[in-house]
């Protein structure tokens, strides 16, 4: 089953619920589902066929996400770009991902013609779907075809496409289900680009469980009157990175503390006790703090929950107990496996991760490959990590960031964390100087 069918099922069972909420528009599951069946057709109408890439370069709002499930319904990937990123950027990404479309909205059609060349044709969101049937579009899909073609820029810079899956993404829901318990009464306030693996994660979380999302654009309206924001619109999720978590809960006032918020998310980041502590400070008596780990290829791989009342360990939190469907191993650097409490690379063992690198095969042999006890994959995620002696998931920092000195391995993001525990440090980077000494 695909994306898009079972949005359809929660829109034919939950249709009188608000599915998104912006300054301009407020539609619900019903008026959602017909909006995007219109601009499905259109879609279909004016790319080529099933499988080709559209992309979507509109403005962080409510209809770019019906944007997103009509390419779905058109069997399309779905390849959304940030606004915000420089036009060379824009015009690099539309070249590797070579769409049969791309798709915007008025206020930013002239960047779109500007980065897509005039090879290729643009769609504006308002001017289509109008005389389009909104019913429903029969829809064929494997779960095992692509669905979003996510782009990281990896170590080097350079963009990759992770193609995720709708099995992937429908794995990730239903992990994320389980440790937000989320529902139809929620709020979910979307911060970050939907062209970001979290921001599109965030999107199908809300839509598969009837909640209601509610977009606003920190990169660009900044943390400020965000608390105000998320009162008035009673939001009672917080999810976002540790970063900006730390950012935004500092400009608080000492005594402030959210009424509504029933349960805090970090990801993308390892969050420290400290974060805990501003939980603790600002948060409801019964939210919870939730941990993740997670990759584009892998989407969650880990997670831990906690109580407000709760002790947690001083530094880096432990990411948690593995998600369900899959397997975590800790490897050395000869691909064994080490024993409990050593660090080593983690590896994700499973069915439920990405297709590979989009037109780069090198890249996917090299840290794909197939299980060789047969029905899953492997992911070599360039993470270190340890299982603790509670049986936890460990983050131990990148594999990239580890150097040897004078024969030592050391890991530059553990002296990082050591300098945050000093107190009076926001933020710390440490790199190592060739001059100074590393060989």
């Amino acid at each position: 089953m695909s994306l898009a069918e079972v949005f359809e099922r929660v829109a034919a069972t939950q249709g009188h619920h608000t599915a998104l909420v912006s300054n301009h528009w407020r539609p619900s599951y019903t008026q959602l589902n017909a909006t995007a069946n219109g601009l499905a057709r259109t879609i279909i109408a004016r790319s080529g066929e099933p499988g080709d890439r559209v992309a979507i370069l509109m403005e962080h709002d409510a209809p770019a996400i019906a944007a997103i499930v009509a390419v779905l319904k058109a069997s399309r990937i779905v390849v959304a770009l940030n606004p915000t990123h420089p036009a060379a950027r824009l015009r690099e990404l539309i070249e590797d991902c070579d769409p049969s479309l791309v798709l915007t909205d008025a206020t930013l059609r002239t960047l779109a013609a500007e980065v897509a060349g005039p090879q290729r044709p643009i769609l504006q969101s308002e001017e289509a779907g109008g005389r389009q049937s909104d019913d429903n579009l029969p829809i064929v899909l494997p779960p095992e075809q692509v669905a979003v073609l996510g782009y990281t820029s990896g170590s080097t810079g350079r963009p990759k496409g992770v193609m995720m899956t709708h099995r992937q993404i429908l794995r990730n829901v239903l992990i994320d289900t389980e440790a937000m318990e989320y529902s139809s009464n929620d709020r979910i306030p979307l911060f970050g680009s939907v062209s970001g693996t979290q921001g599109i994660l965030a999107v199908w979380c809300a839509l598969l469980n009837a909640a209601a999302l509610y977009p606003f654009p920190v990169i660009t309206k900044g943390i400020t009157g965000l608390s105000g924001w998320m009162g008035r619109c009673g939001i009672s999720i917080y999810n976002s990175s540790p970063s900006i978590f730390r950012h935004f809960v500092k400009t608080l006032d000492p005594d402030f503390r959210f009424p509504v918020v029933r349960a805090v998310r970090l990801g993308s980041e390892s969050a420290t006790s400290e974060d805990f502590k501003l939980f603790q400070a600002h948060f409801r008596e019964d939210c919870r703090f939730v941990h993740t780990l997670s990759s584009t290829e892998t989407c969650n791989i880990d997670w831990s929950r906690y109580a407000r009342g709760d002790k947690v360990p001083e530094g880096r939190l432990p990411v948690g107990m593995v998600s369900k469907g899959q397997e975590v191993l800790i490897l050395d650097e000869d691909g064994r496996s080490v024993t409990r409490g050593e660090t080593g690379e983690i590896v994700v063992r499973g069915r439920y991760l990405a297709a590979g690198y989009w037109r780069n095969p090198q890249l996917t042999l090299k840290l794909f490959s197939e299980d060789p006890d047969g029905g899953s994959r492997q992911f070599r995620t360039g993470d270190y990590g340890r299982i603790n002696a509670a049986g936890e998931l460990e983050f131990c920092g990148r594999r990239d960031d580890r150097i040897k000195i004078r024969g030592n391995r050391i890991a530059l993001s553990e002296i990082e964390e050591a300098l945050h525990r000093m107190g009076g440090i926001d933020r710390a980077v440490v790199e190592a100087l060739p001059q100074v000494g590393l060989c």
